[in-house]
């Protein structure tokens, strides 16, 4: 079963060149999870401080929020509001 976990963050606009510096490397580091996971940063065409963050997830267990998102969605809280949740595949 794949399921989707996104992270949507409205970065204050004085933070995102920082943000923006490190996330690409912080995304990089992951691995081991003994998970297949495909990772996408986009950023929304009219509003360049609003990002989103998905990561497609291919594994037969019950989809859910995991470790990585959930710490990813709190690192990216020191950089503004941040929403974090689960879609299913139909």
């Amino acid at each position: 079963m794949a399921w989707l976990e996104t992270i949507r963050l409205l970065a204050a606009r004085n933070r995102i060149d920082d943000l923006l510096e490190t996330l690409p490397g912080l995304l990089a580091t992951w691995g081991g999870a003994g998970l297949e996971k495909k990772v996408a940063l986009y950023h929304q065409q009219s509003v360049d401080s609003d990002l989103l963050v998905c990561i497609r997830w291919d594994q037969g267990s019950a989809p859910g929020k995991t470790r990585e998102g959930l710490l990813l969605a709190e690192y990216l809280t020191g950089f503004g509001l941040v929403d974090h949740a689960v879609w299913e595949q139909d």
